[in-house]
């Protein structure tokens, strides 16, 4: 369960960076509209987990009455989706795009 919540994470952080990176990219607000769209469309629509909404929705849950404990919510959903955000995010965006556009690739290149 840990290692799918941090799998699940991960591809939700990868697909919101991407949706902002398409959207920077974009050079009308048509283009940036959609770039946005279907990136955040698809990990809603796939049940990928983001650490901050899960901040906001869990503790709701919890003032519900649902059947869980903050301790559960910690460790088995918090924890495992903040690493995968972070891997997600810095290794499979930042470290990508540093390499297609920054310095690594211009090293390589040469």
């Amino acid at each position: 369960c840990f290692g799918q919540m941090v799998v699940k994470g991960l591809f939700c952080n990868y697909l919101a960076c991407l949706a902002v990176w398409i959207a920077t990219m974009a050079r009308d607000m048509g283009g940036r509209y959609v770039g946005i769209f279907l990136p955040v469309s698809t990990l809603i629509a796939t049940g990928y987990e983001h650490s901050v909404l899960n901040m906001l929705l869990l503790p709701v849950a919890l003032m519900a009455g649902a059947p869980i404990t903050p301790v559960q919510v910690l460790l088995m959903n918090i924890l495992p989706v903040s690493i995968g955000n972070a891997i997600g995010g810095s290794i499979l965006v930042g470290a990508s795009m540093t390499y297609s556009f920054g310095k690594f690739g211009r090293l390589r290149r040469r």
